[in-house]
């Protein structure tokens, strides 16, 4: 398969989420650089009823949107989803990220490398609705590029991650683990173990 037209795959797992948010953000920031021309976005939908998808989304000829009923655990939907696409570089987002900075995309594209993985973080909303959940993210998940720097491959997440193609069709997600997050770990053990690079990046999504 041919993949020179297309730089940049995002590649969205969803299970019924609304995504509106998180692809309005994504489309403002390509309308408003030209650079960002050669992206694509993706969904692969796994839940019973199809999402209503918005006028702009279908009328952007690079918005596709993939709905299944079948159940196949976010390995395989993600593994799916590189299957889909056809970009050089691979940013994987969940459903539920949203990005914290207008120039999210174009900052990822600036670092990436051959056989490079970059993790750009995560970020929480400061809702004193739900505190604990907040506090509790804080303290779990947002950590500075330079601390996450010093054990690059330590808790490793697919949340918010940009890599070479080939590295993703290379190791890929094992949809053989079903306990929730471990697919991830097991992703970086072997980032680890081929030596391949991570580099940490401050350019989180919102959780």
């Amino acid at each position: 398969m041919e993949h020179q037209s297309i730089d940049l795959s995002i590649c969205i797992a969803s299970y019924g989420n609304n995504v509106g948010a998180l692809i309005e953000a994504l489309l403002g920031e390509i309308k408003a650089n030209p650079t960002l021309s050669n992206t694509e976005i993706h969904i692969s939908d796994q839940f019973s009823e199809a999402q209503p998808l918005h006028d702009n989304w279908t009328q952007h000829p690079r918005v596709h949107y993939h709905h299944y009923t079948e159940q196949r655990g976010r390995a395989a939907n993600r593994n799916h989803l590189v299957a889909l696409s056809q970009g050089a570089q691979l940013l994987f987002l969940d459903a539920d990220a949203l990005p914290v900075q207008p120039n999210f995309i174009a900052k990822y594209l600036k670092h990436t490398a051959p056989h490079t993985v970059l993790v750009g973080g995560t970020a929480y909303h400061s809702n004193h609705k739900q505190w604990l959940r907040y506090k509790v993210g804080i303290q779990k998940e947002c950590i500075s590029a330079n601390r996450r720097s010093q054990t690059p491959y330590s808790s490793f997440s697919a949340f918010n991650v940009c890599m070479d193609r080939v590295v993703a069709e290379t190791i890929g997600f094992d949809a053989n683990v079903l306990e929730y997050g471990h697919e991830d770990t097991l992703f970086g053990l072997e980032l680890r173990h081929r030596c391949l690079p991570v580099k940490h990046l401050e350019n989180p999504a919102y959780h």
